[in-house]
């Protein structure tokens, strides 16, 4: 119930009068950017199961990697639940862009904005007067976190974070094109980037008070590998309690464990959609008994033999 007050309040303070307390269909449309594996359309979901009253109405993507993209929209489409998963460009950009279906940068992608020939403007005209547009975004931290190149230095200006600016911007046009709409933001990034660059995010998301829309969770309180990450919400009085997860077993096998000195480094366990490495490795693992390890070494013989 305090989410729900919270979630249909307007940026402004005031409560809309389709998606208010009183309304008896709270109405949610999810628009998320910089999509990858659809995590934001599973837990936008997970919160609207527990609001009384509460439906998700809409639901949109950006993803770059097509072949993701793909079968993102393919998994959405067999989903029983809730409105279909449709993905809306490849490049945030191209939501401002008319009729834009060449790649980033190429001359179909460049032409001039005109909001009636756009994705962004076509997703607007289908949402239902009054309904609350949560847009979910994880932008590039490449240039933010300090494990980057220059130790988050360059931050907001390098050539993939910069894309952190197309949030507000798109909260921005689709709140013009559809006044009677409430849009809110949620912006994930690296708990590691330097305080100027937080300054820079909550300012830009429209002059937020770090006290109340800036909160760090780290996935190393309820899992296996520890994600230090900063949420920047512009949902206002945001001082719900967040209860983590029960604690989850790690994924690997009984009687394994990562090497020495790599307990908070799993760096190998995870992967860039670009590359073009497995997505995990037992290398830095070793069995945590010489009695486990010849276990292995003979399971192995045998699986190998057959």
């Amino acid at each position: 119930l305090e989410f729900r007050r919270v979630l249909f309040r307007s940026p402004g303070g005031t409560s809309s009068s389709e998606g208010s307390e009183n309304s008896p269909h709270g109405m949610v449309a999810l628009l998320s950017l910089f999509d990858g594996t659809s995590l934001a359309r599973l837990a936008v979901q997970q919160v609207i199961d527990v609001c009384p009253n509460a439906s998700l109405v809409q639901s949109a993507y950006v993803e770059n990697d097509q072949e993701l993209a793909g079968r993102v929209a393919r998994l959405w489409a067999r989903h029983p639940q809730g409105p279909a998963h449709v993905h809306l460009a490849s490049d945030v950009w191209n939501l401002l862009r008319r009729n834009a279906t060449g790649p980033p940068g190429s001359a179909d992608d460049m032409r001039p904005i005109e909001y009636e020939h756009t994705p962004l403007y076509r997703y607007a005209c289908e949402l239902p007067r009054g309904c609350v547009v949560l847009i979910v975004a994880g932008s590039p931290c490449q240039q933010l976190t300090y494990a980057g190149r220059y130790k988050g230095r360059q931050g907001l200006c390098g050539n993939d974070s910069v894309l952190f600016y197309a949030v507000p911007t798109i909260a921005w046009a689709l709140q013009s094109m559809r006044p009677d709409i409430i849009v809110h933001t949620v912006v994930e990034n690296a708990a590691s980037m330097q305080r100027n660059h937080q300054i820079a995010i909550l300012q830009a998301l429209g002059g937020l008070d770090p006290q109340l829309h800036l909160r760090a969770l780290n996935s190393g309180d309820w899992s296996a590998f520890p994600r230090n990450r900063f949420f920047f919400l512009t949902l206002e009085d945001w001082r719900l309690d967040i209860q983590p997860p029960q604690v989850r077993p790690p994924p690997w096998e009984e009687h394994w464990t990562p090497l020495p000195g790599n307990e908070s480094d799993l760096g190998p366990m995870m992967r860039s959609r670009c590359a073009d490495r497995i997505r995990a490795s037992t290398v830095q693992y070793k069995p945590r008994s010489e009695e486990h390890t010849s276990e292995l070494q003979s399971q192995f013989r045998i699986s190998y033999a057959v």
